[in-house]
């Protein structure tokens, strides 16, 4: 099946069976949501209540609890995991809301990569919560979900595990009266040093290389060169550094990422770069763009779903890039050297070949076929 190609799957929780959709780009995709069940069987909800899902992956835990006759929101930062929502939920019958509120009874969360952004969305959780309601949170041992229920006790004070299996567990806090909680967004400004120059950035909750300018996409940069004009896609942009340094030299610029937040990260580095003109999209892969044509192709591909190694997605922005790419068109890619994707680009395009390297980086330049 291709990359685009959405599969239906079934699961059995509880007393019900759940149709869910899925398709490569979501953490283990065709496997067993273990998370998802886990939540699903040891959530007590009753009709009326009102429950929040901030990683609603699958949709599988919005499905259950709303056949439930919960009223159900479902919010997550990946597009992947919104549309996969938005197709279970029809599947089965029933509707949830996409739009934050106030004084929900039930908040739900999976553990998501990096601990800053777990806290930020336990803090996110507790913001939303009325006074007793209550924080369920589920993860693998292997991914740190143990850390992860200690986070949760530093907030609230308690928790329970309540369910565990399969290396899985799950534990449930309560919203005291008064709590202590953050009082920003999450996201941050920083500074990089990068092809001589200063370059102010933001990066957010989950966002790739939160705390400075991964090697990658150094290297990326300072190999990066341009002929007067030419339209540039930043593919995965993530904080933005590469459009904002691949406008500054003169190029149309536009960013695409399939995370929410490094959308908004990107809009708040290119604003404070005082850059106006630069259009930034949600987008899964290039296919909110796949009806334009660039001259160049930028990007440093992602290679992990969850905790796993997962090539998936960076063998679709090869095959998008090819895509959107003019005639003659240039991918500049940079990758680890043990991820090998030599073979994906020779099909698409007439020329590849290494323009910089060390010991962990190769950055390639791949010109479409005429």
């Amino acid at each position: 099946m291709g990359y685009y190609d959405w599969r239906e799957f079934e699961a059995r929780i509880g007393d019900r069976s759940i149709r869910y959709a899925s398709k490569p780009g979501l953490p283990d995709w065709d496997q067993v949501d273990h998370d998802a069940r886990l939540l699903a069987e040891a959530i007590e909800v009753k009709q009326g209540d009102r429950l929040i899902d901030l990683r609603c992956g699958r949709g599988i835990v919005p499905a259950f609890t709303a056949l439930r006759r919960a009223d159900v929101t479902a919010l997550d930062d990946s597009i992947v995991a919104i549309e996969a929502t938005r197709r279970t939920l029809a599947m089965n019958g029933v509707v949830a809301s996409g739009e934050r509120a106030s004084n929900y009874d039930v908040a739900v969360l999976t553990l998501p990569k990096g601990r800053d952004s777990l806290r930020h969305l336990i803090h996110e959780a507790a913001g939303m919560l009325r006074p007793g309601g209550r924080v369920y949170l589920a993860g693998a041992n292997r991914a740190g979900v143990k850390s992860a229920i200690d986070d949760l006790e530093s907030i609230f004070g308690s928790a329970q595990v309540i369910a565990y299996g399969k290396g899985h567990r799950v534990a449930v806090t309560t919203r005291l009266e008064t709590l202590v909680l953050a009082d920003d967004d999450g996201f941050v400004e920083t500074e990089v040093e990068v092809r001589g120059a200063r370059w102010r950035i933001v990066t957010g909750p989950g966002v790739f290389a939160r705390d400075q300018l991964d090697d990658g996409t150094r290297r990326l940069i300072e190999a990066m060169e341009f002929r007067a004009g030419e339209s540039l896609l930043d593919l995965g942009c993530g904080c933005g550094i590469v459009g904002l340094v691949a406008a500054k030299m003169g190029n149309r610029v536009t960013c695409v990422d399939a995370s929410a937040a490094a959308v908004e990260a990107t809009r708040r580095t290119l604003s404070i770069a005082g850059l106006v003109g630069v259009e930034v999209v949600w987008s899964d892969c290039a296919s909110a763009v796949a009806d334009r044509r660039f001259d160049v192709v930028a990007t440093n591909p992602p290679f992990h779903q969850g905790v796993g190694t997962d090539t998936a997605v960076a063998r679709q922005f090869v095959r998008d890039a090819a895509e959107v790419l003019r005639p003659g068109g240039r991918l500049l890619w940079v990758a680890n050297r043990f991820l090998r994707y030599e073979r994906e680009m020779s099909s698409p395009f007439s020329d590849v070949r290494v323009i910089d390297e060390d010991g962990r980086f190769r950055v390639f330049e791949a010109v479409k076929s005429v």
